[in-house]
């Protein structure tokens, strides 16, 4: 865990030194992350003046990564406060180098520069979209910040729908109020990445279509609050999340509901990445959502699922029945009822994961 006292007495230290000169980038005061009880981060004041370099230094699992993820937005604070200048704010005004190598796998290296210098940028920062946004044969654009959402949600409706096209970047985007975060047909070449779908009846992202080279990384998909299937018995008692076959024995009448996931992939997609994604609710409780999932028949080529964070009411966390690929990393937990599990296909690499509600799992064998 970050010691507080050496944290706090550096930032007053830097503070004091710059006070006169620079105002605060950002300031955080009281600041705490704790996972299933267990606190990485406790009581952390920090201020970090505009124009300065800090370096946070601690042993491996002190909490580093998790205040990177706090400053961006992509994760919520158990208690404290965390205030950014203006202009400042949130994922959109955040970039995070991770330790790991977070290279396009099916890409050259021109490729991979390009990325993060595209020749067309939307800075939608501040923006919300009302009506979602709809791309057919866009070609080589970023999209930074902005909300996008349906204000009149349908069964159909798409808080973001990307059709053929490709060279697509979104950054720091919302995606919510919504069916459907994003759903992607036929494009060849998209990256999501630091951006959040919160608030969805139905999937995150729906990716469908013969479309080719997809990175989803460092995102986080919460709240979802879809129809659930129910079970209303003889007596008028409606129960919920109760399976066909136990609501016929006990003699009542079965109604499905949505089946949510926070990414699924069909219709025979080429090479897919989901990496360092969380799934789970802004207040650490499981998401009413399934995890990361290939669909029937049309899996992708290739899908490769690594260093994902899931925890879930549904039972399942992880299927991957691609033709070729990895689940690696991921850590998968339920909601004390339902175990959630990892389920992957003859053709694909399950191990080094951590599923808590399975122990024997073969899928936690070391790698």
């Amino acid at each position: 865990m970050l010691d507080r006292t050496i944290a706090s007495e550096d930032a007053t230290r830097v503070a004091r030194a710059v006070e006169s000169e620079a105002p605060p980038a950002v300031t955080i005061r009281g600041l705490a992350k704790r996972f299933e009880g267990k606190a990485v981060l406790e009581d952390l004041d920090l201020v970090v003046p505009q124009g300065q370099f800090i370096a946070i230094i601690g042993k491996s699992g002190c909490g580093k990564s998790t205040l990177l993820r706090l400053l961006a937005g992509l994760d919520r604070p158990s208690a404290g406060t965390i205030e950014h200048a203006p202009g400042m704010e949130g994922a959109a005004a955040t970039r995070i180098m991770f330790q790991e190598p977070r290279l396009l796998p099916w890409a050259r290296v021109v490729r991979n520069v390009a990325v993060a210098a595209p020749g067309v940028v939307v800075d939608a920062t501040g923006r919300t979209f009302s009506n979602g946004i709809r791309l057919l044969n866009v070609q080589g654009v970023t999209f930074r910040g902005g909300t996008y959402r349906k204000d009149r949600p349908g069964p159909r409706s798409y808080a973001a729908e990307v059709r053929a096209g490709g060279s697509l970047l979104f950054d720091g985007a919302t995606f919510t109020g919504a069916a459907r975060g994003m759903v992607i047909g036929g494009t060849q070449g998209i990256t999501i990445r630091n951006s959040r779908f919160i608030g969805l009846q139905s999937d995150g992202i729906n990716i469908a279509g013969k479309g080719d080279n997809g990175l989803i990384e460092n995102n986080r998909f919460a709240d979802f609050k879809p129809s659930l299937a129910t079970c209303t018995l003889a007596d008028g008692r409606k129960l919920n999340m109760v399976g066909r076959g136990k609501c016929k024995g006990m003699g009542g009448t079965w109604r499905d509901g949505q089946h949510p996931d926070a990414i699924q992939t069909w219709g025979g997609w080429g090479t897919l990445v989901a990496r360092n994604n969380i799934v789970e609710n802004m207040d650490g409780s499981p998401a009413m959502a399934m995890g990361i999932t290939t669909h029937g028949k049309g899996a992708p080529q290739r899908f490769d699922i690594e260093g994902n964070r899931l925890r879930l009411a549904f039972s399942s966390g992880i299927v991957n029945t691609s033709q070729s690929g990895k689940v690696t990393g991921n850590v998968l937990r339920g909601d004390g009822t339902r175990r959630t599990a990892i389920r992957v296909g003859p053709n694909v690499t399950a191990c080094g994961n951590k599923v808590a509600d399975v122990p024997s799992s073969a899928a936690n064998r070391p790698c």
